[in-house]
């Protein structure tokens, strides 16, 4: 999968990453993920050797979930970060 990826002050790459699993959790399909003021804030201060994926916006659909969770597959979600 694709990520963008805060590499240094104020710069980005994108890189592909193998896909995490569900394991205890749920696994989604990312429609969309947006950078907000805080992701630009953070990647202009980013220090060069601490990466990070950028993007805490999400909306997708379950395609995975762990044991107890079968109920989320094929539903649409937002993430609410805290």
């Amino acid at each position: 999968m694709k990520v963008a990826i805060a590499v240094g002050e104020g710069e980005l790459e994108i890189r592909s990453i193998q896909r995490p699993e569900a394991a205890d959790g749920l696994l989604l399909r990312i429609s969309y993920c947006g950078v907000c003021g805080s992701d630009r804030r953070q990647i202009s201060s980013i220090v060069r050797g601490m990466e990070k994926v950028m993007g805490h916006e999400i909306v997708g659909t379950v395609v995975k979930a762990g044991q107890g969770l079968d109920n989320w597959i094929g539903k649409r979600v937002v993430i609410a970060p805290r």
